[in-house]
């Protein structure tokens, strides 16, 4: 039981490895080129108020999948603020 319990759980922190990984890599270039670094702060601020709030929300209906949900919601966001503070002004891409 208590293996199926926690295999669970992992699946569903799964869900939020890619903003996991994305945070680490999408954080770097604020503080290596002269960027503003309240921005990543303001991201990660953001994001753990989106934990905290789906946490609140999930965890009584869902309990320990809805932290691991919460979770996964919240670093998610936390990447896309990053990836919409980059934009296109650190490396530019040619769309064509």
């Amino acid at each position: 039981a208590d293996t199926a319990s926690t295999a669970q759980v992992m699946r569903v922190y799964a869900l939020g490895l890619l903003g996991h990984c994305l945070v680490g890599a999408l954080s770097r270039p604020f503080f290596s080129s002269g960027r503003p670094t309240w921005f990543p702060a303001f991201a990660m601020g953001t994001g753990l108020l989106v934990t905290t709030g789906a946490g609140y929300a999930l965890t009584y209906r869902f309990g320990v999948d809805g932290i691991a949900t919460a979770n996964a919601i919240g670093i998610s966001t936390t990447a896309l603020l990053l990836l919409m503070g980059l934009g296109t002004r650190v490396v530019p891409i040619r769309t064509r």
